[in-house]
């Protein structure tokens, strides 16, 4: 999936690009209006690698306080990109990967260990996020984990019925009450993951399936492909689609879900029985970064900061790895979210774990034959 090459939440392609583009705005005021009076403090000299909606000064306030501004930015569109860049030599200081990517960036030697001894704010972060794949190599760890979000069907609560959701299922998208109604994402894990957690497949096994486990999830796609109005590659389109009624269920991200109830749409969130699918992104120190070792761990240490979670929480949509945020942010908007109790939604998550190559192009040659009637 463009969102994940092996994971990044573009290959989210379009989508991820199209979802930077509506916070732009804010990216670029950040970047382009340094705060006054700091004249104290050195300015930034680090470069971060980074998504355009996280690079806002909400994200990691304490950062911006202490050198008068936010670090020098390198747009990345999703992992792969930024690994190709890394790769090719740029000099950035930090990226902010997904913890699925993490093994192949330790492996090319672009990361290098983090001290968690000097994040101030680390007995403060979830256990759940801590034990998550890739955050170490089993002895050192290599990921400062920032934020967390998932992947699951947002259904109009005024035209899906209550009977259809009493027991919560990626079964929705199949149901033919619903014909013409509902959509899916163009993400490769995004179909397949759901399609085999309902053929059958333990959750253990569905990030490296065997051939006959892969037939019956194709037979599950095959099923719901045919109930499916259209395949969303537009952010905007899945919100329109649901916001004028005509989709009553898609497969979308929590910041989907803040944006369409800040305009009145009538949306809940779904808990799949089978699982919720849930991504973890985190800053990575790069090896060929020159920044010193204090305005680094300044920079994460201003990202797991609570302030910056509660940002986080009510501006963007997504969960925060600091407990604490969640004891300052939005009743509210927690409620609206879905995360009223991030612990549990957390150990319910099925977390993304890499695929290797040759199992991700079986993937995807599935899921192309069922779109092409095969």
């Amino acid at each position: 999936m463009q969102r994940w090459m092996p994971f990044s939440r573009t290959n989210f392609d379009p989508s991820r690009r199209e979802f930077n583009k509506k916070l732009a705005a804010l990216g670029l005021a950040a970047v382009s209006m340094p705060v006054l009076g700091r004249a104290a403090f050195a300015a930034p000299t680090m470069t971060a690698m980074t998504y355009t909606n996280y690079h806002v000064k909400g994200l990691f306030p304490a950062y911006a306080d202490k050198y008068g501004d936010i670090p020098k930015v390198s747009y990345m569109s999703d992992d792969e990109d930024a690994f190709q860049k890394l790769r090719g030599g740029f000099p950035a200081d930090t990226a902010h990967p997904n913890t699925s990517s993490i093994r192949r960036w330790r492996d090319a030697e672009l990361i290098r260990p983090i001290d968690t001894g000097k994040l101030s704010h680390w007995a403060d972060i979830f256990d759940e996020v801590k034990a998550v794949k890739g955050i170490t190599d089993g002895s050192e760890t290599f990921v400062c984990p920032t934020c967390w979000g998932n992947a699951s069907i947002i259904y109009r609560t005024d035209l899906v019925d209550e009977a259809d959701i009493a027991d919560p299922s990626w079964a929705l998208l199949a149901n033919p009450k619903y014909q013409g109604r509902v959509a899916a994402g163009t993400i490769l894990e995004e179909l397949v993951l759901p399609a085999a957690l309902r053929a059958g497949v333990p959750q253990s096994e569905i990030f490296s399936m065997t051939d006959e486990q892969i037939a019956a999830t194709k037979e599950v796609l095959r099923a719901q492909h045919g109930n499916l109005r259209y395949y969303w590659s537009s952010l905007t389109d899945m919100e329109q689609g649901l916001a004028s009624g005509e989709l009553v269920a898609a497969v979308g991200w929590n910041t989907s879900v803040n944006s369409l109830k800040k305009q009145g749409v009538p949306v809940a969130y779904l808990q799949p029985k089978e699982g919720i699918l849930t991504w973890l992104d985190g800053v990575v120190r790069t090896t060929q970064g020159k920044a010193s070792d204090d305005e680094v761990y300044d920079f994460m240490n201003a990202w797991i900061a609570p302030e910056a979670g509660k940002y986080l929480i009510e501006e963007i949509g997504y969960g925060h790895t600091n407990r604490k945020s969640f004891e300052i942010a939005s009743a509210e908007k927690k409620q609206q979210l879905g995360l009223e109790e991030p612990t549990s939604n957390l150990s319910k998550g099925i977390f993304f774990e890499e695929i290797d190559g040759p199992t991700r192009e079986k993937y995807s040659t599935m899921v192309e034959e069922v779109k092409s009637g095969f």
